[in-house]
């Protein structure tokens, strides 16, 4: 599943994923989250977003209802929608402060 929206790479501690799907669960209390590799996720909204991402891809109707999280090292990638959305800010603005 590629998607298009823009990477945010940030330098992070490994055990960053753990606390963006935490963090994320608690926004989208639905979550389903979907284990690509071991270091790299992608959190759907929901079930029925999930079963639409699996779908038809990347749709304009589904922008800002998944985000893929990479993390590699010492540095966590987010691919997003919208750099500026609400959530992704509070997701940016918590992994800087790790």
């Amino acid at each position: 599943m590629i998607i298009g929206g823009f990477d945010i790479m940030i330098p992070t501690p490994r055990n960053a994923m753990v606390v963006l799907i935490k963090l994320i669960k608690s926004i989208w209390s639905d979550a389903v989250v979907v284990e690509d590799t071991v270091d790299e996720v992608f959190v759907f909204q929901n079930a029925e977003i999930a079963k639409k991402w699996d779908e038809l891809g990347a749709e304009p109707e589904l922008a800002d209802t998944m985000i893929h999280i990479i993390v590699k090292k010492k540095e966590t990638t987010l691919v997003v929608d919208n750099p500026e959305s609400d959530l992704t800010l509070l997701l940016r603005g918590l992994l800087k402060s790790l």
